[in-house]
């Protein structure tokens, strides 16, 4: 789950302007165990600014059965590198 919200957090439709996150803080709500096999993970960005940002995802089955839902806050990174303040 902290691949996924991180990852919706620096996205970017133009791939020169997507950005690496690290989590400030994040919860996850297991709903069901996983099953063996494919899992789709989905993430989006909900709020924040210019350098902190809210994203919530969802875990599924194949079949598309809720496996877990997770929300996160996550501090956007300057280029891509590490950030100095």
């Amino acid at each position: 789950m902290d691949l996924i919200l991180a990852m919706a957090a620096g996205s970017h439709p133009d791939p020169a302007q997507r950005r690496f996150s690290i989590t400030l803080s994040m919860t996850i709500n297991f709903v069901a165990a996983a099953p063996p096999g494919r899992l789709i993970c989905r993430g989006r960005e909900v709020g924040g600014g210019r350098q902190t940002v809210f994203c919530e995802g969802t875990i599924e089955d194949a079949d598309g059965r809720l496996l877990a839902t997770g929300q996160g806050t996550f501090k956007l990174l300057r280029n891509g590198n590490e950030d100095s303040a």
